[in-house]
């Protein structure tokens, strides 16, 4: 009898004990699917930051676009001045008569497209990483130098070395491994100046002129790029000739790049002005217009997404 009570007991138990731990069960499976129909499949602050994302794509694709062509014509007068092929200025105005007589040809060729995509490359860097320590809260102005220095790097000394086969007077060959060097040194030289060193600058110029911060930041844009050529252009020659005169010795090399060094400093801050100072201009701007309604969002969303 006590053995049948006992038992009586443990299934009343039982019984009562299930509907609480389901009901506590179904309660939580209720919670669980409502929290996940009431949850957004892309929150706010995702699309806000990708905007800013598509907006640095696009200002990077404006700014390649608009200094290609006459980038391109300088470039392959540089060229061709440092091979021999030709004297800088008639190579210069032939592909400026080009860009009026048949532009169809010129912005179709081998070198507007290089051009392009340096530039596209090297604005995406920058913009992207400018944009990611904004939404993040950190100093952009190393990882900036940093993304900018890569994207430039790469894509400079791939356009370096196809306009050295198409415009050499040399058979085309591997490029040689000073010629990487000489030219990786005249890249970070020419981002530095382009992208960390004008803010620098612009801040001095407020500080020490009457100038506005506006008039100072585009003098700072169009001055310091052109100044890094001082260096920056006798590196390129270098690379040049590592590649055209692989046997020459120390002195021959230094009498080469001085010989025309001049023309070459002069051509690299003409391909400067329009590729980066008013490029920059412009890349700077359009972001501005374009970031405007979001970029007053982005210290509400740094909060709500810590």
């Amino acid at each position: 009898a006590g053995l049948v009570e006992a038992h009586q007991r443990d299934c009343i138990i039982r019984s009562t004990s299930k509907p609480t731990r389901t009901r506590r069960q179904g309660s939580m499976l209720e919670h669980s699917s409502d929290k996940q129909l009431r949850a957004p499949l892309v929150s706010r602050n995702s699309l806000e930051h990708g905007r800013l994302y598509v907006n640095d794509f696009l200002c990077a694709a404006v700014a390649g676009l608009s200094c290609a062509p006459i980038i391109s014509a300088i470039d392959k007068a540089i060229t061709t001045n440092a091979s021999g092929a030709a004297a800088f200025w008639p190579s210069f105005w032939h592909s400026m008569r080009m860009l009026k007589e048949k532009p169809a040809s010129l912005l179709m060729s081998a070198p507007f497209r290089w051009i392009v995509f340096v530039y596209f490359s090297t604005y995406l860097g920058a913009n992207v990483a400018d944009t990611y320590c904004k939404i993040h809260k950190r100093t952009p102005t190393a990882v900036v130098l940093a993304s900018s220095t890569a994207a430039n790097t790469g894509a400079t000394i791939a356009k370096d070395r196809a306009f050295a086969r198409m415009f050499g007077i040399v058979s085309a060959k591997p490029l040689p491994l000073p010629s990487y060097g000489a030219w990786f040194m005249r890249d970070v030289l020419t981002m530095a100046f382009v992208f960390s060193v004008p803010p620098v600058a612009a801040a001095k110029l407020q500080q020490h002129t009457s100038l506005s911060e506006g008039k100072a930041s585009v003098a700072a844009q169009l001055v310091v790029p052109c100044a890094a050529q001082l260096v920056a252009a006798p590196l390129h020659l270098l690379g040049l000739d590592f590649y055209n005169s692989p046997l020459s010795t120390l002195t021959e090399r230094a009498r080469a790049v001085k010989a025309k060094a001049a023309t070459t400093i002069m051509a690299k801050s003409m391909r400067v002005f329009p590729a980066y100072s008013l490029g920059g201009i412009a890349n700077k701007s359009l972001r501005t217009r374009l970031n405007q309604g979001t970029s007053q969002k982005l210290p509400s969303i740094r909060e709500e997404s810590l």
